[in-house]
């Protein structure tokens, strides 16, 4: 019987699930068009949208509507407000602000068309080039004053032109501030310090110890000791053991970056300088051969010439 019920339960959900989605062709005010629902994650959802006004596509996203309240028109403003004051490259921009029918705030961003972080890490022939790239666009929002406070693969993109763009940002803070929830993101992502039953103030050392964690997973199958101190540092238990910051961070990625580069520079100088020594060897060798097959041929003839003296002589 618990199985019936948990299967009702079930179907209830996702009944109210299926109500929340905004349906395909929906218009939204007299700007944008629903195209399709992209995703689901803790609070928000996201749509794939046409933006009539100037013909380009947007993301739109609000909460869900079983979210109801002044608590929820907060959440998704603050959030809003945070990403529109972060100006970088590795920052999905948002565009506007507004309301559903049904009374959800939304805001519309660019719609970012690429990879999964660790899918493109993958591919990469050097995956900590796009790492690097999302520790600096962290260290923008470090010193901007916020805290991004739920950093895993899921929340970037990695574009076609190879840009890594950083999304979702609804458990932003501005750092030191203590409003959000104990726990509140992704388990295997959270420096152990939030796992703590009391609120903790919002410091950029969170940030800093999901970086390593996306980090190890992207060099995991990957000769990377290059990377151990880096690693050891950003997943320290104790904050204090960590970076500062993603900037601090993203200087150490950077120099293991520029000394691997200077090794395989050194590399294929010295490869060059073999083939060098090899092609100067074979030219040596050749012109030696060369040279002796001149003197044989002097030897031949002088010979050749003394025979026909000697006969000259004879006759």
């Amino acid at each position: 019987m618990s199985w019936v019920a948990d299967d009702r339960a079930l179907d209830r959900l996702a009944g109210v699930l299926r109500e929340t989605e905004l349906a395909e062709g929906a218009r939204v005010g007299d700007r944008y068009r629903i195209v399709r629902f992209i995703g689901r994650g803790g609070m928000g959802e996201v749509y794939l949208a046409a933006d009539e006004m100037l013909h380009r596509e947007v993301a739109l996203k609000t909460l869900r509507r079983f979210r109801p309240g002044a608590k929820a028109v907060d959440l998704i403003l603050a959030e809003a407000r945070t990403v529109a004051r972060l100006q970088h490259p590795g920052i999905v921009p948002i565009y506007d602000l507004g309301i559903l029918p049904d009374g959800r705030l939304f805001y519309t961003m660019m719609y970012v068309a690429g990879r999964p972080l660790l899918e493109a890490m993958r591919r990469s022939a050097d995956p900590a080039v796009l790492f690097l790239a999302l520790c600096r666009a962290v260290a923008h929002a470090h010193e901007a004053g916020f805290v991004h406070g739920d950093l895993k693969p899921a929340n970037v993109l990695v574009a076609a032109d190879g840009g890594v763009m950083v999304l979702d940002w609804g458990l932003a803070r501005p750092l030191a501030s203590e409003d959000q929830a104990p726990g509140a993101g992704t388990p295997a992502y959270m420096a152990p310090e939030l796992a703590s039953a009391t609120p903790q103030a919002r410091d950029p050392r969170i940030d800093v110890f999901a970086l390593g964690t996306i980090l190890r997973q992207a060099v995991e199958d990957r000769p990377a000791a290059d990377f151990d101190p880096v690693l050891r540092r950003a997943l320290a238990t104790s904050p204090d053991g960590r970076y500062r910051d993603a900037g601090e961070l993203a200087g150490d990625v950077a120099r293991v970056l520029q000394r691997r580069r200077a090794r395989r520079q050194r590399g294929r100088l010295a490869v060059a300088a073999g083939v060098l020594a090899l092609v100067g060897a074979a030219a040596a060798m050749f012109a030696m051969l060369k040279e002796d097959r001149r003197e044989r041929a002097r030897v031949h003839f002088d010979r050749g010439q003394a025979l026909l003296r000697a006969s000259e002589r004879a006759s």
